[in-house]
């Protein structure tokens, strides 16, 4: 008896002993996770301050973040520089995105370059940058590097007449329609990134334009639901609630899907077909909000864990309360404006790779006119910059604005 006694008090302080040892190892964890932290914002406001210096920034300046960004992509790209930086005086005053332009025409611009390739130094593309270089010393959009098409010559032609965009894509998009069907209105229709972002097939895009430019007859009033309505069922997989396993993907509907032969009519009859069944099984596609905007997908790392990043729409009644009581904050109770059409809910996970179950980390609200009025992580935290991160390269894609910009 006295030995059992005896065992139970070593065993009692043994698991005392464990737990003490977890805590202070997690109160380490901890302080390494916020030293490593200061370090790193210690690290970035230095390099801040340096880009400062060396572009002799005046004071009245000091506001303007976006400008420093530019600054260190202009140093990426120093040896294009065909005017020395020393000899640049900077304005007494003036808007931070004519700061960029000004600056970049001044240490870029060898012939004239078009008015739509300037958005390249404010959206952060190091790609849409290389562009700009490549007209600004007099060469042809045709052979700029990592185009997202080829461009013919007419397109090219087009491509210097393009209105001023959004996105430099967009505006290659509208000169591609425009060589191809002689048709503005129907390229202001098509050009827009909520269409032409994210084409995932040429040929059928290709095809796509030929078919509108054929049948629509300036009738355009439902060509967003229409060709979302088309990407979906050829191009996405189709998402299946089971009560025993969650949420599985299954292949597209339509994979083999063709404009050949199709009528404009009974193509509109389809979409609405399929809007209402999409409709009676719980389904929120009959908003334009949903319609008009597409996943996100890129790989990559969280807490030194591979693995893929992914923003969807919350299409249920059901998602929706499952994201708010996950996330313990009130996106939960907005289903009935989901359902009405007056917002649409994201949200943003990880999945580890091999890992089927993906982590919640943030929710997203877009509104009407395709604004991020609401990010919010558990608790209704504010998003990390990695998030944040994402978040702008999926609203850059998507032709969305973000509230905190």
């Amino acid at each position: 008896m006295a030995n059992r006694s005896r065992r139970r008090r070593l065993a009692m302080k043994h698991a005392e002993e464990q737990a003490q040892f977890s805590h202070l190892l997690r109160l380490a964890k901890e302080r390494r996770k916020s030293q490593v932290a200061v370090k790193l914002e210690s690290r970035r406001l230095d390099k801040r301050t340096r880009v400062r210096r060396w572009f002799r920034i005046p004071a009245s300046f000091n506001n303007y973040h976006r400008l420093e960004d530019s600054l260190r992509y202009f140093t990426r790209f120093k040896p294009y520089w065909i005017r020395p930086l020393n000899k640049w005086e900077w304005p007494e005053s003036a808007h931070e995105r004519d700061l960029i332009i000004q600056l970049a025409q001044y240490l870029f611009d060898q012939y004239q370059v078009p008015k739509i390739m300037e958005v390249a130094w404010y959206r952060g593309e190091l790609t849409q940058m290389k562009w700009y270089i490549h007209i600004a010393q007099g060469q042809n959009i045709r052979t700029a590097p990592d185009l997202p098409f080829p461009l013919s010559k007419r397109m090219a032609h087009y491509f210097y007449q393009a209105p001023v965009l959004e996105t430099i894509e967009q505006s290659m998009r509208w000169a591609q329609i425009v060589s191809l069907t002689q048709n503005k209105s129907l390229a202001n229709q098509l050009a827009r990134p909520q269409i032409a972002g994210n084409v995932h097939c040429e040929d059928f895009w290709v095809e796509m334009i030929h078919f509108m430019n054929r049948a629509c007859n300036g009738r355009y009033e439902n060509l967003r639901r229409l060709i979302h309505y088309v990407r979906r069922v050829k191009f996405s997989r189709r998402r299946m609630y089971d009560r025993h396993q969650g949420i599985r993907y299954l292949p597209p509907e339509k994979p083999h899907f063709s404009f050949k032969g199709r009528n404009w009519e009974k193509l509109q009859e389809e979409m609405m077909q399929w809007e209402d069944i999409q409709a009676r099984n719980g389904q929120a596609f009959k908003s334009s909000l949903v319609a008009s905007i597409d996943d996100f997908l890129q790989e990559g790392q969280l807490d030194h864990q591979v693995g893929s990043f992914h923003i969807k729409p919350l299409l249920t009644e059901r998602e929706i309360l499952e994201e708010g009581r996950s996330m313990s904050h009130c996106v939960g109770s907005y289903g009935h404006l989901v359902k009405a059409g007056n917002t649409s809910i994201w949200s943003l996970s990880f999945t580890k790779r091999g890992h089927g179950s993906p982590k919640r980390l943030l929710t997203l609200e877009v509104s009407k006119g395709h604004r991020i009025i609401q990010s919010k992580g558990k608790a209704n935290r504010p998003p990390t910059q990695l998030e944040e991160t994402l978040v702008k390269k999926w609203a850059l894609q998507q032709g969305l604005t973000y509230a905190s910009w």
